[in-house]
């Protein structure tokens, strides 16, 4: 029961904690030995599960398990529940389909060439000065510019919703830990980039001619053939895609290429052998399974030998499930040659990430063309990149000079 949790995971504030913002790796390895299902009573108490069995379990148990939660940590957009992230079949269902040709490994594969064409670019003039940092001279402007023309934005608003996704205050957005400090961080940027993508639809309906990208789509959709979209559905729809598509993939890849920086003969096996980036992308995602996910209860749960109470909500540590040495031998170990990397990065069961292909194609065409153009980065000497956890886990900054 959640009343007889030990002391010090009932005042565990995994938010909030600097501790578990720098490396959480410590926290994880602790839960899943001493309290696999532990209570926090912080931000009015969740679950942490951090075990790979169980957070599998739970991510593929829909009928048990809701995604009409109310965050932890007291973060609610203007326009409500996410339609894709917050909502439940035959709603989510319907939505998802929508979206999802826009989506697809034939779609991704025709963006390949911008991918790499865009990577090439940013990576000449990394190369030319012979220095950089990585996450706004390459991690923030290369997935953008792949995933932004796939959603059908036109480059002269490219840039504006760039610079609206990473701005000061939400470069640093994920690393503050006071809730009502990051709501209104978060509301003050969102009312910005909703006002951004309205004029984005409305020239759309004026203009017309529909593609068959994201906008188009959403523009003349209808919602299970009878109704077409509302203003409030479509914004709620093209912003969850557009900050998870930037935001998941260049954290993702921040935390690649920290950790290749200081494991030079990793960084040099992939500069030898480019056909193993592959693996080596699933290998670094599980590595860092960047993201934890909330769900809640809807029937009484046992997991663990603890029961989840319905209504009570719980945190999946993806990041620990990719640790856990029940699931992955020697987990604290990168291994390109590693037999099964079945990671949750992306989640699993009827909610599993729209993206992941698109996330695949963007993080292995980057690897092959950062170890063909700057094979000799490493960390700048004296500089510490800095790093944060929360929903997301990444690397705020990462200063890069090349030999």
């Amino acid at each position: 029961m959640a009343s007889q949790m030990p002391a010090w995971v009932r005042e565990l504030d995994f938010f909030g904690d600097p501790s578990v913002n720098n490396d959480p790796y410590p926290l994880y390895d602790r839960l899943r030995k001493q309290c696999p299902v532990a209570h926090s009573d912080a931000s009015r108490g969740y679950w942490l599960i951090s075990r790979y069995g169980d957070v599998h379990s739970i991510f593929t148990d829909a009928a048990r398990f809701s995604n009409q939660y109310g965050d932890p940590n007291g973060v609610r957009s203007d326009l409500g529940p996410s339609l894709l992230i917050e909502s439940d079949h035959p709603e989510h269902w319907a939505f998802r389909q929508l979206a999802a040709p826009s989506f697809t490994p034939k779609k991704t594969k025709e963006f390949e060439p911008l991918a790499r064409t865009t990577a090439r670019r940013l990576l000449d003039s990394i190369a030319d000065r012979r220095q950089c940092e990585f996450l706004q001279d390459f991690a923030i402007p290369f997935p953008a510019a792949v995933t932004l023309p796939m959603m059908g934005v036109h480059p002269e608003k490219a840039q504006e919703l760039v610079n609206l996704a990473w701005d000061e205050e939400q470069r640093h957005h994920a690393a503050i830990t006071d809730p009502g400090q990051r709501l209104q961080v978060m509301r003050r940027t969102r009312a910005r980039q909703v006002e951004c993508f309205r004029q984005i639809f409305e020239e759309r309906e004026r203009t017309g001619g529909l593609g068959d990208d994201l906008i188009s789509t959403m523009v003349a959709a209808k919602i299970d053939g009878k109704r077409r979209m509302t203003e409030r559905e479509m914004l709620n729809l093209v912003l969850v895609i557009y900050n998870a598509a930037l935001h998941t993939t260049t954290n993702t890849l921040m935390n690649m290429v920290w950790f290749l920086s200081q494991h030079p003969a990793h960084r040099d096996r992939l500069v030898q052998q480019p056909s193993q980036i592959g693996r080596a992308v699933e290998e670094l995602m599980r590595y860092e399974s960047i993201v934890a996910q909330l769900r809640v209860a809807l029937e009484d749960v046992e997991i663990g030998g603890q029961t989840i109470k319905r209504g009570d909500k719980v945190l999946l540590l993806c990041g620990s499930a990719g640790r856990d040495p029940e699931q992955f031998e020697n987990p604290d170990q990168v291994d390109f040659d590693r037999r099964s990397t079945r990671h949750l990065l992306f989640g699993a069961g009827p909610h599993r990430c729209l993206g992941s292909h698109l996330a695949r194609m963007e993080l292995g065409v980057a690897l092959e063309e950062i170890h063909r153009s700057i094979p000799t980065y490493r960390i700048r000497p004296g500089t510490e990149p800095l790093r944060f956890t929360g929903h997301e886990r990444g690397t705020e900054e990462l200063r890069l000079v090349l030999d």
